[in-house]
């Protein structure tokens, strides 16, 4: 089966090549063949733009990072880091709902609000946290109310404190602790600091502010990162994976010690190579998105224009290669944010190319268990007669899984609708 790429949100362009080995999809009016796709509105640098509404007709300008929330009907929160705005994407509409274009640091409510540089997105409930130049903000996203949870603005820093009396210097990414009551802040001034979101308590995780290098150390205050960009938190435990942008690798830290490892690069060399741990190599990695059970990390290759992935699962013998693949490559440019849904679809935040791509995964969330009732027979019925010959795959077929299938599913959900 031959597919071909498509855009999903905002304008997209019309010369996307061959992907034997990923299915992206569009929401856009699209025309797939076996060779190319052609979708209303082109998707390139010189389509950028502030208007907000369809998917189609929205237009972004140079968007950053990216997160989700909900599971059946979710909603995508997207940074636009040079307009200094928050975009929503609910069903087909997209908004605008903080900040105004206008960079500074006033609380207020969705557009009243003003933000400067917003990157890193996490959502927590109700909250929506923001890492902006210096501070980090919270937006309720049933009020649309901004407001600052630490740091100040205009304030250059790494000191530890309790809201505005701490100091950030260059906050990018974020990640939530499983439980939901700490907050990671990557700090591109070379460092991962902590909030404790009950208390604002921030304190440093690992690194040293302005201290860049390349050191793998089980002491944090030891180890030295280059520009890291992007977090995200495994399900379970008390581990978090970076993207250590300039050292051009993947490190994992254990939140609760500070020990930090790199999993996949080798701290050296950029490039493109598809291989196991130190062998691979990335170049200027960004955004990273996790699957719901931990065992992929997917990651923005941002300068390669590619989206690669990394297994963390163990082998047969109990060893984790992280083997690393390429997973999509056709028409980015400067892949940024990543965000995983539940139904295996990998949103692609295609910063220069101005809009939101997606591409299918395997990382499919399994639906959750149902149980049922059963009644046990009464004395008075029999229960019932044994099968003389048990059901089996060449009998009955019970089920069908695997990519293939999940592929074709998603195909008729999304295009068999539209005739």
């Amino acid at each position: 089966v031959q597919t071909c790429a498509l855009p999903i949100w905002g304008p997209c362009n019309s010369d996307a090549s061959m992907l034997p080995t990923a299915f992206f999809l569009s929401f856009a009016i699209a025309v797939v063949s076996a060779t190319q796709a052609d979708v209303a509105g082109t998707c390139n640098s010189s389509a950028s733009g502030t208007a907000d509404g369809g998917l189609t007709a929205a237009r972004f300008s140079t968007p950053n990072l990216i997160a989700i929330s909900g599971s059946s009907s979710p909603v995508i929160y997207i940074s636009e880091s040079d307009r200094h705005t928050i975009r929503k994407i609910s069903g087909t509409t997209v908004s605008t709902i903080a900040g105004n274009g206008t960079e500074g640091s006033a609380d207020g409510t969705g557009t009243k609000a003003t933000l400067t540089n917003p990157r890193g997105l996490v959502v927590h409930g109700n909250a929506l946290y923001i890492a902006c130049k210096n501070v980090i903000r919270q937006m309720d996203l049933t009020t649309n109310a901004v407001s600052t949870l630490a740091g100040t603005d205009g304030v250059d820093g790494f000191v530890d404190g309790t809201g505005a009396a701490a100091s950030f210097t260059n906050p990018v990414g974020l990640a939530l602790s499983t439980d939901g009551t700490e907050l990671f802040v990557v700090d591109a001034g070379e460092v991962v600091r902590k909030i404790v979101l009950g208390s604002k308590v921030v304190s440093t995780l690992a690194g040293v502010g302005d201290q860049a290098g390349y050191v793998d150390n089980a002491n944090g205050t030891l180890v030295r990162f280059k520009s890291p960009v992007d977090a995200v938190h495994a399900p379970s435990g008390k581990v978090m994976y970076v993207s250590d942008r300039d050292n051009h690798v993947i490190r994992q830290i254990d939140t609760a010690t500070g020990a930090v490892e790199t999993i996949a690069g080798n701290g050296t060399v950029s490039g493109t190579t598809d291989a196991n741990g130190a062998a691979a190599r990335f170049y200027m990695p960004c955004g990273l998105a996790l699957s719901y059970d931990g065992g992929t990390l997917y990651v923005a290759d941002q300068a390669n224009n590619r989206v690669r992935a990394i297994d963390l699962k163990s082998n047969s013998a109990g060893v984790q290669t992280f083997a690393v693949s390429t997973v999509a490559t056709t028409g980015l440019d400067a892949p940024a944010g990543l965000a995983l849904q539940d139904d295996g679809k990998l949103l692609i935040v295609d910063k220069n190319n101005n809009c939101i791509r997606s591409v299918i995964t395997s990382s499919v969330k399994p639906a959750p268990a149902t149980t049922s009732s059963t009644t046990a027979p009464s004395a008075t019925t029999p229960p019932p007669t044994p099968m003389s010959t048990p059901l089996t795959s060449n009998g009955i077929e019970c089920s069908r899984s695997g990519p293939a299938m999940t592929v074709m599913t998603m195909i008729l959900a999304i295009f068999g609708t539209q005739s």
